[in-house]
């Protein structure tokens, strides 16, 4: 985390946001995804399945059981 104050002074005097002790609180406990190869393209195939239960083209049940599938399926 940036200590010197100077450095962090440009950030500090925006308006928003006004809690910035929670953005600071966010940044040390940051997750990152896992490093699985070609992960863009895993989550891409489960949110197409998520985005058709948004729609309401899938009921929740569907879409989930939807993108278990095409996770497991094997990416070309």
């Amino acid at each position: 985390m940036v200590q010197d104050r100077e450095l962090l002074a440009p950030y500090l005097q925006q308006a928003p946001p006004t809690n910035r002790d929670a953005v600071f609180q966010a940044l040390e406990d940051v997750v990152v995804p896992p490093v699985i190869a070609r992960f863009n393209e895993l989550t891409d195939r489960i949110n197409a399945q998520l985005e058709l239960a948004v729609a309401g083209r899938l009921t929740p049940r569907q879409a989930l059981s939807a993108a278990q599938a095409a996770a497991r399926d094997p990416i070309d």
